[in-house]
């Protein structure tokens, strides 16, 4: 479950919830993106050790409350080049060489995945899944699903969960306007006060 997590917020926990029970994880891996090879012109005001400090925190409340299986990884973080997918799936098939590679990708995201980085080694390499936001959506979901399926024989899942909607951007702007009680329904406690005390996001420039 890659993103650029910038910062994770309660939207991310729900998802990485329902993605773990739903296809009943081994494991689930967090991979914070070095560079989005989507934003590689975009500033982004949290560090790289920040954006992982806030995703342990995040995510440490699924292993604690619920004793899910999840590592913070730094292998996008640790590279030099951009956070391209194919690379990545190549990495994590020899690490965990005889598993299955689940990768969970965002429902905007999920229209543009024959517009990545050799999509046909993703589809061969893993299964897709992918959560439904609203009942409208759904039938353009199944559209792609099945383009995908014609052209790269894909595994895709489409789960009609309820999505928690939740915006980095949108979460960036309040707490730069200091709407902190907002704030709190969108992030965890401990990421709220991490950001709070790095002063991260203060600065006028919030945009994605």
């Amino acid at each position: 479950m890659g993103g650029s997590y910038n910062p994770p917020h309660t939207g991310h926990l729900n998802a990485a919830r329902v993605f773990y029970e739903q296809q009943k994880l081994d494991k689930l891996l967090i991979i914070p993106a070095k560079v989005s090879p989507f934003k590689t012109d975009k500033k982004c005001d949290a560090s790289d050790e920040q954006r992982l400090e806030m995703c342990k925190k995040c995510f440490s409340t699924l292993q604690d409350d619920l004793g899910y299986n999840i590592e913070v990884s730094t292998i996008e973080l640790d590279s030099d080049s951009i956070s391209y997918t194919y690379l990545t799936i190549r990495t994590l098939l020899a690490l965990y060489e005889g598993h299955e590679l689940i990768m969970y990708v965002g429902s905007d995201m999920f229209f543009t995945l024959d517009k990545w980085k050799n999509p046909d080694e993703i589809f061969s390499s893993c299964k897709i899944y992918t959560i439904c936001r609203d009942v409208g959506q759904m039938s353009d979901m199944l559209k792609a699903k099945d383009k995908y399926c014609k052209l790269f024989n894909a595994n895709i899942v489409i789960s009609n969960e309820k999505e928690v909607i939740v915006s980095s951007t949108d979460v960036r702007k309040e707490i730069y306007l200091k709407n902190y009680s907002n704030c709190e329904k969108l992030l965890t406690d401990e990421v709220l006060r991490y950001i709070i005390i790095n002063r991260l996001y203060f600065q006028e420039n919030h945009e994605e």
